[in-house]
């Protein structure tokens, strides 16, 4: 009796597993301020590698989830689909222990306990209907990079474009895009840790997103629409 009641608490906690919600989530670091790039490339090491769909990585494996750099602006990217959950991560300037981010991050980062520091990532709320972008920071930073994220570095070749005024903003913005006013987006405002906190239909070539009861603080506006295309802009409330 106790083997089948303990089966069945197991076929539970996989199921429960297997039932929970998975994210699109974009890894991205900026490394223009790095002075050498390694011939091995950038990559991402912690807590997601063996979560992420189709991974054969073990968790905390440097070397093993490579990113990579399409369009040559120094943004260094990888599209993982993970399940909605909390993660532990770093990048690493080759495939290696030793040359890997740590002590930059201690103002944004938790104690790895070995010298450094690691990212967070909360997935909990995230939308699962649209890319989580993180990032891009700066390499071994707390700080956001300027540069935008492309639809070449999600893997997109054809995404709709956005821009986004006045950036930093105090009350409202307005997000202007390039396709045709009968065009229908879904329009989603996250926090840099992947909480939505905003969601909209936007229709015609531009919309104003009031602040309202927001916070100061960075943000990332993402449009989607029917065919698949989307476009994300950070957005900068003071």
């Amino acid at each position: 009796m106790k083997n089948l009641y303990t089966l069945a608490v197991a076929m539970l906690f996989a199921l429960g597993l297997s039932a929970q919600d998975s994210v699109n989530v974009v890894f991205a670091v900026d490394m223009n301020g790095v002075s050498s790039v390694s011939t091995d490339g950038v990559s991402v090491a912690g807590t997601i590698q063996d979560n992420y769909a189709g991974s054969s990585c073990s968790e905390w494996n440097p070397g093993c989830t490579v990113l990579s750099d399409t369009d040559g602006d120094g943004v260094w990217t990888i599209r993982l689909r993970l399940p909605a959950t909390t993660y532990l991560y770093k990048y690493v300037n080759g495939n290696a222990w030793g040359n890997n981010e740590g002590g930059g991050l201690r103002d944004c980062g938790t104690d790895d306990g070995n010298g450094g520091f690691n990212r967070t990532l909360d997935l909990t709320n995230a939308p699962t209907n649209i890319d989580t972008v993180v990032g891009p920071f700066k390499y071994d930073s707390c700080t956001f990079s300027t540069i935008q994220v492309t639809s070449i570095d999600r893997g997109f070749a054809n995404s709709v474009s956005m821009t986004v005024s006045p950036n930093p903003a105090t009350d409202a913005v307005t997000v202007s895009f390039n396709k045709a006013s009968t065009e229908t987006f879904s329009m989603t405002l996250t926090t840099i840790t992947g909480a939505v906190v905003r969601q909209e239909v936007a229709t015609g070539s531009s919309v104003t997103l009031q602040r309202a009861e927001l916070p100061a603080g960075i943000y990332f506006i993402t449009l989607s629409n029917r065919k698949g295309e989307r476009a994300t802009q950070k957005v900068i409330f003071r």
